[in-house]
């Protein structure tokens, strides 16, 4: 009767353990930055889009050393081939993809922009060839030193409509 009552003793103990592990786990799971990042529009006309890149921090924990990583050659692959787009607006967005453009820290619920180029239908202003979808890479890290990192699919492209179409607004 006494070795049946220490091995259920055992066995709730050992039961306990893991439920502490896994509810531990659960919460680093729930409680942590997460780093998304889109296009947006800027501002947009009747010949042209300008472009932001937003990275926001849709978690509920702060992040920080938050830095966005791209293959150069794929990036420049989609500048548009003409020379109104000098090599200045490229040094400024191949800058949003270097190692030396880390965010410090970006708290939960909040976004930060950067200027992403001109979507024009004129081809002399245009910054990119034609809208197209690249996969970047994004790393993090939490204030507890946990370190993430994800892929990221950006559309390059006007969002005011996902295929790019949508109504005018009315005033």
């Amino acid at each position: 009767m006494e070795l049946a009552s220490i091995i259920l003793s055992i066995l709730s103990l050992m039961i306990a353990i893991s439920a502490v592990v896994v509810a531990r786990l659960s919460w680093l799971q729930a409680n942590r930055p997460i780093i998304t990042v889109k296009i947006t529009n800027h501002a947009s006309g009747n010949v042209g889009t300008t472009l932001n890149i937003l990275v926001e921090n849709t978690g509920n924990r702060p992040a920080k050393n938050i830095r966005l990583r791209a293959a150069k050659s794929i990036i420049e692959s989609f500048f548009a081939e003409n020379s109104a787009v000098d090599k200045v607006w490229r040094d400024h967005i191949m800058r949003v993809f270097c190692k030396c453009s880390i965010i410090p820290i970006l708290a939960n619920g909040k976004s930060i922009t950067n200027s992403f180029g001109i979507l024009s239908n004129n081809s002399e202003d245009t910054t990119w060839k034609k809208p197209f979808r690249v996969e970047i890479e994004v790393e993090y890290e939490g204030l507890d030193g946990r370190k993430f990192r994800n892929w990221n699919p950006l559309n390059i492209a006007s969002d005011d409509g996902f295929a790019g179409g949508s109504w005018k607004k009315r005033n």
